[in-house]
Order: structure tokens, then sequence, then C-alpha cells
């Protein structure tokens, strides 16, 4: 009796876990494909096609298929590549680029010695705060904005720094701070959910570069996602 009710008790936690796994896919994906992302760029693709500039809008119309076909899939999976990651994180920042105009560049590095193929991560953790820096950042710079982002592997897990030029985080207003909000629950909820499964540590800190450096703006936000491969 005692073995059967530790399995049952093992097994409605496992089904707790689960269901709680899925109903946080379902909130990255809804967060993912918001109807004002989706809306923004459909609304692009329609300018570059009334101003008869066809090809913008055919690489317009392919970077978002891309996209959407590959948060479709990202959503299902656990872990995906780090090549992976790195092509869906370029993707949505070309699109996000076009989209406003080349208000902002930026940059990507990482060692190029890097074996991103064979590098497994939990997929989708990044985009949330690089879509801060891009909507929220950038909204109302009176200069060209910068994104950088630089990978590192860290043995265990791979390190991600995002850091932009833009307002910081106290200057955004309340529905920036909002959305922000959400996105950060979210990943919060993910963030405890990998560590508990995976018995891994999974670190992140976000500072505004004018607490560090007066003379700086913008935002700087390191994140360590373990390495899935062993696991």
């Amino acid at each position: 009796i005692v073995i059967g009710l530790i399995i049952y008790i093992s097994n409605i936690r496992k089904k707790q876990a689960q269901l709680k796994q899925n109903i946080l896919k379902q909130q990255v994906l809804r967060a993912q494909m918001s109807p004002h992302f989706i809306f923004n760029i459909l609304g692009s693709i329609q300018n570059f096609m009334l101003q008869n500039d066809t090809r913008k809008a055919s690489n317009f119309l392919t970077l978002f298929a891309s996209l959407m076909r590959n948060t479709l899939h990202n959503s299902a999976v656990e872990t995906i590549s780090l090549t992976d990651e790195i092509n869906m994180l370029k993707n949505y920042i070309e699109l996000e680029q076009m989209h406003k105009g080349d208000k902002f560049d930026y940059e990507i590095h990482f060692d190029q010695d890097l074996e991103t193929d064979l590098i497994l991560i939990p997929p989708m953790l990044v985009q949330p705060f690089i879509e801060n820096s891009i909507k929220h950042g950038f909204e109302g710079l009176g200069h060209k904005g910068l994104l950088r982002v630089q990978i590192t592997d860290k043995n265990d897990w791979v390190e991600f720094v995002i850091e932009d030029n833009g307002i910081g985080i106290q200057q955004n207003n309340e529905g920036s701070k909002n959305h922000q909000s959400m996105a950060m629950t979210i990943f919060e909820k993910r963030r405890k959910l990998i560590e508990q499964k995976h018995k891994k540590d999974f670190k992140f800190e976000m500072v505004n570069l004018n607490d560090i450096n007066p003379i700086h703006s913008g935002v700087k936000t390191t994140i360590n996602i373990p390495i899935l491969n062993h696991d």
C-alpha cells in the first residue's frame, strides 16, 4: 500500500509538472506571436507592396514566415541547438529593424570556433529581453539605437549578454513596464521550472548602464542559460 501510494503521488506530481510546463509553453507562444506584432509586420509588408517595392516585401515575407514556422516548432520542444536560437534571434531582430525603418543597428558576437550545432539549450528565453530593448529602450530615442548580443560558452551554461544604448528601465512608460512585467513573469516561471527539472543553476541579471557609469545609457542583461546536452 505504501509503495502504491508513493507511486501514485509521484505520478500526480509528474502530471502537475507537465501541465505547468504546457501552460508556460502556451504563454510563451502567445507572447512570441502577439497580434500586435503580427499586425505590425503584415502592415509593413502591405506598405512595401503598395510602394511597388516587391524585393523588400518578398524579403520581409520570407523572414516573417521563417520566424512563425520556427516559433511554432520551438514552442513544442524542450531543447534546440544554439545555432537555431541564434538564427531565430537574427530573424526577429531583422524583422523589427525593417519595420522600424532602420532606426537601430545590431551586432551578434560569438567565438567562431564555438560548436553551436552541438550545444542544446531551452528555446525562446532570450527574445523577450531583445524585444524590450527594441520596443521600449529605443522608443523616443534621440539618436540611432544600437543593440549588442554577446554569446559565450561557459562549459555548463551559455552566457547571453544583451546591451543597448536606449533610454533605460526607469524612464520607460507605464505601458512598457506592464509589458515587461508580463514577459518577466513568464521568464521567471520558466527559469524556476528549468532549475527544478534539470537541477542546474539558471541565473540572470538586468542593470541600468547609467547606474554603472553616468555617461552611459541603456540596459545590460546577462542570462546564463544551462546547457542540457547531457540530461
